[in-house]
């Protein structure tokens, strides 16, 4: 995918993960967009490996620093202790308008995705695309397996709040493939 098109579905995602009452730090971008890559199956071309807080994709950071850059986006400062958050500035929401039409087939994918994840935290947002790595990566789709994998993983996370986050994962899998046939 080229970057023009990969940089709306971006515009279009924050947007969205907007409208849906994100909070729009990077860390729920980036968890957004590899469960748009890996529920939904958009093409988007970002790596992601499985990091500290769940799947990570370091060429997504930086794509993010340059469209700040760009100003296609703008930071948004939060009070004390939360970071600052994400927003697509006016320049981004021109871009977005040219590229859009580009792009329009992505936007029930990217709805569905932010209707799912748009008010999670980042706790949660970690076990889930920890879950969905599993489940992708390591071909591990029984919710008792992916769990346990999930907590092997990340110790930190309990066994059943993993258990919480494979079940999300699976029923999020099940209700894309239901609403997209």
């Amino acid at each position: 995918m080229d970057q023009f098109r990969r940089k709306a579905i971006l515009l279009g995602m924050i947007n969205s993960l907007k409208v849906k009452g994100s909070w729009c730090g990077e860390t729920h971008i980036q968890k957004a967009m590899f469960s748009l890559k890996n529920i939904t199956g958009t093409p988007i071309d970002y790596t992601f490996v499985l990091y500290k807080h769940g799947a990570f994709p370091f060429d997504l950071r930086d794509e993010l620093t340059d469209m700040r850059a760009d100003n296609l986006l703008a930071i948004e400062i939060n009070p004390s202790p939360y970071g600052p958050s994400l927003a697509v500035s006016d320049a981004g929401l021109k871009y977005y308008e040219k590229y859009h039409d580009n792009v329009r087939q992505y936007d029930p994918a990217i709805d569905f995705i932010t209707q799912n994840l748009g008010t999670k935290g980042v706790a949660e947002l970690e076990r889930i695309s920890t879950a969905l790595y599993v489940c992708r990566e390591e071909d591990i789709h029984d919710i008792e397996k992916c769990a346990a994998r999930v907590h092997e993983l990340k110790p930190h996370v309990p066994i059943e709040s993993a258990r919480d986050a494979a079940a999300d994962v699976d029923r999020m899998l099940a209700e894309y493939q239901v609403g997209s046939a």
